[in-house]
């Protein structure tokens, strides 16, 4: 039903030094649709972070015929991780929406949901704010989050011209390495998202008396 990839976010025999911290139950997740729209569109690949052990799955969908069976084990898998620790997403709307799972929220102190690695009204694409983030902070990542053979919108080309219906390898591996990029990519959001906020947290002390909520906003970010 689907191609299964497993391997390493950051690569130790190439990155020996200065590589991100390792987050504990956290997981980003990125996928891969034929179009914008979840009416009809579907799902053709997901790729999961475990920013724990620092590795990569991904799910390929080779047989477009199982998209149903292939959308019901996306759903399920995520729901698992939800249940394992913090889902992350760079736009989490599109993934919420595909999946038909909630984006994170607070209720009567209870959380649930995919957090948004996005801010803004006018966020960077992925890839810029990756690109930016190495630099600030010096991470020497830029191999592993340059240009890929394919963007984000080549992929419903890619898979509906050059796999469906030429059944090229090629195709398969461009989708798949695109969703890799972009998962190494959140990573870096990820971790400077991190980063402030636990600048936030150590400047809150100055405040008397110390403003709570700001804690329980940024409860998540840790």
């Amino acid at each position: 039903m689907f191609y299964k990839v497993v391997g390493r976010l950051i690569p130790y025999d190439k990155y020996t030094e200065d590589f991100p911290e390792i987050f504990p139950n956290d997981f980003i997740i990125d996928i891969e649709t034929t179009g914008l729209d979840p009416q009809e569109d579907i799902i053709v690949c997901l790729g999961i972070a475990d920013l724990h052990h620092l590795s990569t799955t991904i799910y390929f969908l080779e047989d477009p015929t199982k998209w149903k069976d292939f959308y019901k084990f996306c759903r399920k898998t995520v729901l698992n991780l939800l249940n394992e620790g913090k889902v992350w997403a760079y736009y989490s709307r599109f993934e919420s929406e595909f999946l038909n799972i909630p984006r994170f929220t607070t209720l009567y102190n209870f959380q649930y949901g995919i957090l948004d690695l996005l801010s803004g009204e006018n966020p960077y694409k992925l890839k810029r704010a990756a690109i930016l983030i190495d630099n600030l902070y010096k991470l020497n990542l830029y191999d592993l989050i340059k240009d890929d053979d394919i963007d984000g919108s080549d992929v419903p080309r890619v898979y509906l011209k050059e796999w469906c219906v030429k059944r090229n390898e090629k195709a398969k591996w461009k989708i798949i390495n695109h969703n890799h990029k972009d998962l190494i990519r959140s990573y870096l959001v990820r971790y400077h998202i991190r980063k402030i906020a636990y600048k936030i947290r150590d400047e809150l002390p100055r405040f008397d008396p110390e403003p709570l909520i700001i804690f329980e906003c940024l409860r998540p970010l840790f």
